[in-house]
């Protein structure tokens, strides 16, 4: 905005601060009669907290053309430096910050008295006198609602960062904004960082705008509740919320008490091991008190017999945005450590990988495997056990490289590390459980899907800690069902409907109905379950009600991921030119798209239960939905035949995975292709007669003239749908885990030559542009391409095209941009700390 320049005033003989601004800043007349109306307003202002303004007026620089008049401002010379500067050096004392706000807050009370509207405060427009006391800069520069030219000539992200939502909208503002800006420097005061950041404005807008902030209480030891209280109301998005003026803030302010000693909350450790009370952050105490107030005062209870939600799960520092936006819900993504200390996630792309956060240490979150899914902690909490490609791994947390525990896994579908010495998992979706030595060596089946019930699949083991019991989700057309097996006599029996069970000694079990994480009280010797009692209503799941990211302490805290599932997004499309186009289909979830040959139609598959979860197909200039298949288990992995009038596809509609052809028009289904395998659909030959599958990790291919001989592309670590043909139907390109980060490669069929490696440094989904000379991929959520020469050779270095890509995408016949899906929902990690002590009480079998 300028230059300040520390000056003498030659008449009154006293040091000033001289603030000249740049020519530009007032352009026009109006722009001129503005500033100096609102300049004289500021000057009149005489506050203790604000910096006095002396003088307004223009010149002409020494040796500068005539026309180059500077308006300039005297004023206050302040000796100390800005609270911006003393919040990068240390986050301030509490009893200092509330120091802070309350003058600062008098300041606007003084301001918004005779109508004037800061509306640019932030940490740097605050300058700290060698005594401490705060004043406010800048006012009469930032406060009429034409003040985009003066305040964008020095707009900086943090300038924007300090923004309230009316502000970033564009809306005229009055004195809450201000309120609402102050805090802003509240929190960064208390938290040593900024509410909401990010790289660029836009990204700093959105959070402002939808984002809640980190709570200051999971941030800093210490902080009293209702600091973290006024700070919320003061950061409120609807200005009706937020405090309506400075003096309701002042009077809330007085009354927190910060000199109390900081509050930590201290238990004992539970286990063999255990020889010292566990310090906890006081974060701990306040989801104690949260808690606590829901369960004894009814205060979020809508009525007393029907108990609300918890809903308030803290969110774990840093985490917010680093859940993988690429994985459905049934892929694991979260653990939590059994002394509830750790917490291991998958990390989001573009730093795509297994990390563990220490929740007590406050340090960054660390890297342990890239390519990585489904993490289990040991018992002790010292090691991890996870999937990778179809590898099952364990790593020390101390460091070193991951130990090889297994091989031969399709699509793993749920992991627990037991206290004796087995590590349980589900291989894929069609199988029994297996369990495998903490040591490695063979697996052994422990359970076996019922066919007299229809049972698919047995996923998401767990043993109790009586090491008798074992649970685990069966499922069939009919649902998804608990079931517990003795495995000491072999008896299996049904417990109740749920998914992705947890179990503490005391008998007490969460696990997930649809989006709903609940608690119940069990009996595994009887598979009796009593009454659940609803946790959080927010869980992120799939609606074929697949959810594996919940996490639960032998202390009784609860972690879990809340949100919503990649596939509620709708499917745009992405030209080259930057246009993007989103196509409101009638289908609410959508799961997975095809595109016919000339681009014109589109298939794809629902989720939404209202609708089965089917195959559409979608005409792009019609925008007419009409569903094609009706079948109450899953259709998957949709294809156009070469004709276009029918689709091929993969469903478990008998129980395994095979392939269908269904008729465009009528909607008759037909067997294309069945056997014992498990089998994924991934891709048509362009002329119709090869259709390649996935099974196991390796790549087939069916002949569809030659009733129904198979023949083998890739043998190993080919990943699920990832594989596309080359217009002339000579070359394949596919993923591949097999070097742990997922690379594209190239291999001709009939095989006659080595394959070739495309990637190096990662890449997914791999596609061929219609024309054979490119092949695109993406990294994270870039996409890039690479040159193929006419014999499928890679030529050159890739190349980046675009950002912003989530999930699966395909290229347009025409070779005009992408069709792929929009941004997927926001979504965060919570943590429930003594959620079960505090409710278990109400848990009966009754």
């Amino acid at each position: 905005m300028g230059i300040v320049y520390r000056a003498e005033d030659t008449k009154l003989e006293r040091t000033v601060a001289l603030k000249v601004l740049p020519a530009a800043a007032l352009a026009s007349q109006e722009d001129r009669a503005r500033f100096y109306r609102e300049a004289k307003a500021a000057a009149a202002l005489n506050h203790p907290n604000i910096a006095q303004i002396y003088q307004i007026d223009e010149a002409v620089p020494e040796g500068s053309p005539t026309d180059d008049v500077r308006p300039y401002i005297a004023m206050e010379f302040i000796e100390g430096g800005t609270l911006e500067d003393q919040i990068k050096a240390a986050p301030l004392k509490l009893d200092v910050a509330v120091r802070i706000a309350t003058q600062v807050a008098e300041a606007l009370k003084a301001a918004h008295a005779k109508q004037i509207v800061h509306r640019d405060i932030k940490s740097a427009n605050i300058m700290l006198t060698k005594d401490g006391q705060a004043k406010v800069l800048d006012f009469g520069l930032a406060q009429t609602s034409h003040s985009t030219k003066l305040t964008r000539m020095g707009s900086t992200l943090g300038t924007v960062a300090y923004m309230s939502p009316e502000q970033a909208r564009g809306e005229e503002v009055d004195g809450r904004t201000d309120l609402y800006s102050l805090g802003t420097v509240l929190y960064e005061m208390i938290a040593g960082k900024l509410p909401f950041g990010g790289e660029y404005e836009q990204a700093v807008v959105y959070s402002i705008l939808n984002a809640d902030p980190e709570p200051l209480t999971a941030l800093r030891t210490g902080v009293p509740m209702e600091l973290e209280r006024i700070t919320n109301k003061l950061l409120a998005k609807d200005a009706s919320r937020r405090y309506q003026t400075s003096q309701d803030l002042i009077a809330d302010l007085s009354g927190v008490d910060v000199k109390s000693p900081s509050q930590t909350a201290i238990r004992p450790a539970v286990g063999p091991t255990s020889g010292s009370p566990v310090t906890r952050p006081s974060w701990v105490l306040m989801a104690v008190l949260l808690i606590g107030g829901v369960l004894s005062g009814g205060l979020l209870w809508p009525r007393p017999d029907v108990p609300a939600p918890l809903n308030v799960g803290l969110q774990l520092p840093g985490l917010d945005a680093t859940i993988s936006s690429d994985a459905a819900p049934a892929n694991g993504l979260l653990a939590l450590s059994p002394d509830g200390k750790k917490v291991a996630y998958i990390g989001s792309e573009p730093d795509d990988g297994l990390y563990v956060v220490d929740l007590t240490s406050g340090e960054p979150a660390r890297f342990i495997f890239e390519g990585a899914e489904t993490p289990a902690f040991s018992p002790d909490s010292r090691f991890l056990a996870f999937a990778s490609g179809d590898n099952l791994y364990r790593a020390s947390l101390l460091g070193g490289s991951p130990e090889l525990l297994s091989n031969g896994l399709t699509d793993i579908v749920g992991l627990h590390w037991a206290e004796d010495g087995f590590l349980y998992y589900a291989p894929d979706y069609a199988s029994g459980i297996l369990r495998i030595s903490q040591s490695g060596g063979e697996p052994e089946a422990v359970t076996m899907p019922d066919s007299t019930r229809g049972e698919i699949g047995h996923v998401y083991p767990y043993l109790h800690p009586d090491g008798r019991h074992l649970i685990y989700t069966a499922y069939s057309p009919s649902g998804y069902e608990l079931k517990v097996k003795d495995l000491e006599t072999g008896s299996d029996r049904v417990m109740g409907p749920g998914v992705t069970a947890r179990v503490l000694a005391s008998n007490v079990a969460i696990y997930a109905q649809g989006p709903e994480l609940v608690a119940a009280r069990i009996d595994p010797a009887t598979a009796r379950i009593g009454p659940p009692r609803v946790l959080s209503d927010r869980l992120y799941h799939s609606l074929a009600s697949f959810s594996s990211n919940i996490g639960l302490s032998e202390h009784g805290d609860v972690a879990f991921i809340e949100g919503h599932s990649l596939w509620g997004s709708q499917l745009e499309i992405r030209y080259w030119n930057g246009n993007v186009e989103t196509l409101h289909a009638d289908v609410n979830l959508v799961a997975d798209f095809a595109l016919s040959s000339d681009g014109n139609r589109i298939l794809i598959v629902s989720q939404d239960p209202l609708k089965d979860p089917n195959v559409f197909v979608y005409d792009v200039d019609s925008r007419d939905t009409r569903q094609v298949t009706r079948h109450p288990l899953y259709d998957d992995a949709p294809v156009f035949s070469h004709d276009q009038k029918s689709v091929l596809f993969t469903s478990e509609r008998n129980g395994i995975a095979d392939f269908y052809k269904a008729d465009l028009t009528s909607g008759d289904v037909e067997t294309v292709f069945a056997d014992s395998r498990t089998k994924y659909l991934t891709t048509l030959s362009h002329d119709g007669r090869y259709l390649f599958f996935i099974s196991g990790t390796g790549l087939y291919v069916l002949d569809m003239e030659s009733d129904g001989i198979t023949d083998v592309v890739v043998p190993d670590h080919i990943e699920e749908r990832s594989a596309a043909t080359h217009p002339s139907g000579n070359w394949v390109t596919y993923q591949s885990s097999e070097f742990g980060t997922p690379e594209v490669f190239v291999v001709d069929y009939p095989t006659t030559r080595p394959r070739q490696r495309i990637t190096i440094g990662g890449g997914r989904y791999p596609q061929w542009s219609p024309d054979g000379r490119w092949i695109y991929f993406k990294r994270g959520i870039s996409l890039f391409r690479v040159a193929m020469s006419a014999s499928a050779v890679r030529m050159g270095e890739p190349e980046f095209v675009l950002d912003g890509v989530y999930g699966k995408f395909l290229v347009l016949p025409d070779g005009s941009g992408i069709l792929t899906r929009n941004e997927p929902d926001f979504r965060q990690t919570r943590l429930i700390q003594f959620a079960i002590p505090a409710i278990e009480d109400q848990l009966t079998l009754e």
